[in-house]
């Protein structure tokens, strides 16, 4: 097997043996791990005297030789061990033309290690950030249509948001309409392995073992709110296929509790797209204003629609109405 790959890491930190305190500290760390675990593993590859065993708070011990009788003892968390709970709301700057969201990123009780990546799968234009705190930083990956913070805080003590803790003030400005995103949230992936310099690439077959299992592992996934439907090129009937493909997903979701409201939106919507294609704005504008009031009443009464789904139908609807027949530029 080639040995091309890199040691693993996260957000640009490589967890080696940099240093003597470093290696003392993750070296106490690994015997605190093993103690702590000895009585709750599963071991999850088992082959030629070396194994790979999960332990009861997440992390992963690594037994392996090094080409002698020697049994070498490593160990790595994953990247996946964190439960994201995400709260996003938006409104819309008439001052700059540009929609603020607004995320809580909360790390529920239940978790096992801190939150320390918080991550939109939107390729977005952002004009502006916030970050909770100088700890956080920003990134975006315009090839990848990533848009995400990372935790940059100290080496391994202190990464992130603690289990039964939120943090408010990831902001960020742009043009882009709401809509359903794709979003994920880990914790920083370390790892650990005695006498490795290079890292675990010699370990063969061992090897692809760890990295399959740590890329199958790397992060947790879920849907938000966040920038998604580009205003230029002004296409109101491309935007109200995105509306009423947000609305299916919604209902899926749970963000529209009520299946049958969700086809009537549906309905709505389709409805004021067949009058666009035919030429008629004027009752595809009124249909989308009738449908626009039925949103306001089901906001008050707070049953069938979550905040989320609200936010997403009403600002686009309000977009279309206000530009339907003043078109941006």
């Amino acid at each position: 097997m080639a040995n091309s790959r890199k040691p693993m890491h996260s957000c640009g930190i490589v967890f080696q043996t940099c240093s003597t305190r470093v290696h003392g500290l993750l070296a106490l760390l690994l015997a605190l791990v093993s103690v702590a675990n000895a009585h709750a593993q599963t071991v999850v590859y088992d082959k030629r005297g070396e194994t790979v065993t999960e332990n009861s708070d997440g992390s992963y011990t690594v037994q392996y030789t090094l080409g002698s009788d020697s049994l070498f003892t490593g160990y790595f968390v994953p990247g996946n061990r964190v439960i994201p709970n995400v709260e996003a709301q938006v409104v819309f700057d008439r001052t700059r033309s540009l929609y603020v969201y607004r995320y809580v990123v909360g790390n529920t009780v239940e978790a096992r290690y801190k939150l320390s990546e918080f991550g939109l799968q939107s390729n977005a234009e952002v004009v502006k950030t916030i970050q909770p705190d100088k700890r956080w930083t920003f990134w975006s990956h315009k090839r990848r249509e990533l848009l995400f913070w990372s935790y940059t805080g100290a080496f391994m003590e202190d990464t992130g948001i603690a289990a039964g803790s939120t943090v408010e003030a990831f902001i960020l400005w742009s043009p882009y309409l709401p809509a359903i995103i794709s979003g994920y949230a880990s914790n920083t992936d370390s790892e650990f392995f005695p006498d490795l310099d290079e890292g675990i690439n010699t370990l063969g077959e061992l090897a692809e073992f760890i990295y399959t299992l740590k890329d199958s592992m790397a992060l947790v996934s879920f849907e938000t709110l966040g920038p998604g439907i580009p205003p230029l090129p002004f296409d109101p009937t491309r935007i109200l296929e995105r509306l009423q493909e947000s609305v299916k997903m919604a209902v899926k979701l749970g963000w529209i509790s009520d299946r049958v409201l969700g086809d009537h939106i549906d309905q709505q919507l389709a409805a004021s797209r067949g009058f666009l294609q035919s030429g008629d704005q004027q009752q595809a504008m009124h249909m989308l204003q009738r449908l626009q009031t039925e949103l306001d009443n089901e906001k008050r009464d707070g049953q069938r629609i979550s905040r989320a789904a609200q936010y997403v139908l009403s600002l686009n609807i309000n977009y279309l109405v206000e530009h339907l027949f003043d078109p941006p530029r």
